[in-house]
């Protein structure tokens, strides 16, 4: 077993660095995992650790591993608080990974309204109208004005609504990001992109399916953003998971008493 020491911001009993936290996992945690080693975190020093913080430093471990992942990750000397957070992350991280499953499945379809999907995604209703009438991602659930009622967006729908946010704000065009869009539909079919990554230089858009690919991308220099598609549905299942009831339709299904008659 590997022991890990957990260090915290130097001078407090805290941490909360997140970018601490994710290096320590690529570089760290997950290698040593992927060997098949046990891992300990000692947090030892650590009198507070803000769930962001331990977000980054398991979650990815947790969602490969599943359940296994309590065997694979020890944790010691853990205080109260560092304990319940701990516990939080698990059983969120275990939650979004069930909401992935099912909303992969597709049934019972879920419809998000359109001002639920602008908080989650960073869209404003007017980007999202555009989006919209251009086809580039359309309220798959229910049309606008459909049966007099909001739009709402599918689970898939949310998804690819930020991976072109994401797009967005590394200055890929629009353009760009529908090739995009189109590029993922066709190899997905509705299933999580896990194995794959997208990589933009702000002009164009490559797919890398292995570590291989991705370095041979890497090496040309022109690689400045990339996107995990499996990454942004698992994020999207947690933060979906959370929502209050009250955010969350069940899906429409027209049925002929529905219709409107012809006028």
């Amino acid at each position: 077993m590997r022991t890990i020491a957990i260090a915290p911001v130097p001078g407090t009993g805290l941490a909360e660095n997140k970018d601490d936290a994710r290096r320590l996992r690529e570089t760290v945690i997950l290698p040593l995992l992927e060997r098949g080693e046990q891992v300990e975190l000692d947090f030892g020093r650590v009198e507070v650790a803000t769930q962001s913080f331990v977000h980054a430093l398991i979650s990815e471990a947790v969602r490969r591993y599943g359940e296994s992942s309590f065997d694979r990750i020890k944790f010691a000397n853990c205080s109260e608080e560092v304990r319940e957070t701990v516990l939080t992350v698990f059983e969120y991280t275990f939650a979004a990974a069930d909401a992935a499953e099912e909303y992969a499945k597709g049934t019972p379809e879920m419809g998000f309204a359109a001002s639920t999907v602008s908080k989650l995604v960073g869209l404003t209703y007017r980007q999202l109208d555009y989006l919209s009438r251009t086809e580039l991602v359309t309220p798959s659930v229910r049309a606008a004005g459909e049966l007099g009622g909001e739009p709402l967006y599918s689970f898939t729908d949310v998804v690819e609504l930020r991976i072109i946010k994401r797009l967005q704000d590394a200055g890929v065009s629009l353009q760009r990001s529908r090739e995009a869009i189109r590029f993922l539909r066709e190899q997905s079919a509705g299933r999580p992109l896990t194995d794959m990554a997208l990589v933009s230089d702000g002009r164009q858009i490559f797919a890398a399916r292995s570590g291989e690919e991705l370095d041979e991308v890497l090496s040309r220099g022109r690689a400045f953003f990339g996107i995990s598609p499996g990454r942004v549905w698992a994020d999207t299942a947690a933060d979906l998971a959370h929502l209050p009831t009250q955010e969350r339709r069940e899906g429409v299904h027209i049925t002929e008493d529905d219709e409107e008659e012809p006028s």
